[in-house]
């Protein structure tokens, strides 16, 4: 693994599981590993880092390449926050996660744009989604929940409001979450004139919302729904068990999503198929974080606790092929244990440059 701009190679510090394949080694910054895997995983990792101690410092986003292996600085942002990522790699989020905050602020980049802007929220925002050149908040508000729409061309602020909205005495959105490769918003919605109306006096559904012409339709028999995860042979992948379909230690392979398996026909069930068992340790989750852009691998997180350092995590990352199982490690972060300044505690697997 040669280039330029990484330095010098590493040995892991013994840490790493024994069911996944580990080869050479890469330390991109102190405490941030990347490990050797197949010339076929392509797409970017992308990550947040503090460039100095303290909840509120200065921060980077950086993305590595998997195919170049370059490594980029993408842009700098004001204060250490929640990260997230478009699903194509092209709009980044950095905002404040104290949720009372008053007059919080989000810093939003546009890779196509080459511009970024910090805007003031009305409150704080329980989650956020990147369609398009928009971003969108969840923020509680007056009898119920609304969701912000912010371009991040002009900075312009606009309610998405449903039509009739003021029929309704509380309106609740919910799930935002938008689809890959698209300018499509989708949100879970309910309304209603009372807590007692009937079913003529209430709407609730899932929607979809167009970034391009702004037009909002209901949307019926949805085969994509928020934490759905459905690989390139059209199977949906998810951990089973207690923590389904986010977190586990047996990571499936299904014909029907997490919610519908229960309710299939026994052939259906009987169709369910191991792509891997993880090794179950004292202090350490597994967490399905998504797909890889070609959707042939699931991304898996894995969290171990530091003994001896309070609410201290030291995180791995695999690519697990979703048809033989055989997985590799990516990357690990120990960037907070050896340097003392944060790295955001998840790491996209995003799109080609």
């Amino acid at each position: 693994m040669k280039n330029s701009r990484l330095l010098a190679v590493i040995l892991g510090a013994g840490l790493l599981p024994v069911t996944c394949d580990v080869h050479a080694v890469t330390n991109l910054f102190t405490g941030v590993t990347i490990y050797e895997y197949p010339d076929n995983i392509r797409g970017r990792l992308a990550m947040l880092l503090a460039s100095t101690e303290g909840d509120k410092a200065p921060c980077d986003i950086i993305t590595f390449d998997l195919k170049s292996k370059a490594l980029r600085k993408v842009a700098s942002a004001p204060q250490f926050g929640i990260f997230t990522v478009s699903d194509d790699g092209k709009i980044f989020c950095v905002r404040d996660n104290e949720y009372e905050l008053h007059e919080p602020k989000a810093f939003l980049y546009s890779d196509r744009m080459h511009s970024s802007r910090t805007v003031t929220l009305p409150k704080g925002p329980q989650c956020d989604a990147l369609v398009g050149d928009s971003a969108f908040f969840l923020i509680e508000w007056t009898n119920g929940s609304r969701i912000v729409q912010v371009d991040i061309e002009t900075g312009r602020q606009r309610f998405i409001r449903m039509p009739g909205t003021n029929v309704w005495e509380q309106e609740d959105f919910a799930d935002i979450w938008g689809l890959p490769a698209s300018n499509i918003l989708h949100f879970g919605y309910r309304a209603y004139r009372n807590p007692r109306s009937d079913d003529r006096n209430r709407l609730s559904g899932i929607f979809s919302y167009s970034v391009t012409t702004e037009v909002i339709e209901a949307v019926s028999g949805l085969s994509i729904k928020p934490n759905d995860e459905i690989a390139a042979n059209g199977r949906y992948i998810f951990f089973d068990g207690p923590d389904a379909p986010v977190a586990g230690l047996r990571l499936i392979s299904s014909r029907v999503s997490h919610t519908d398996i229960e309710d299939a026909d026994a052939r259906t069930r009987r169709d369910v198929k191991l792509v891997k068992r993880f090794v179950q340790r004292r202090l350490h989750q597994y967490w399905l974080l998504g797909l890889s852009p070609d959707r042939k691998y699931a991304f898996v997180q894995e969290h171990e606790a530091v003994r001896g350092h309070s609410a201290m995590w030291v995180y791995s990352y695999y690519a697990v092929d979703v048809s033989t199982g055989k997985s590799w490690t990516l990357l690990k972060d120990e960037y907070e244990l050896r340097t003392g300044r944060r790295m955001y505690q998840c790491v996209y697997w995003v799109g080609d440059q």
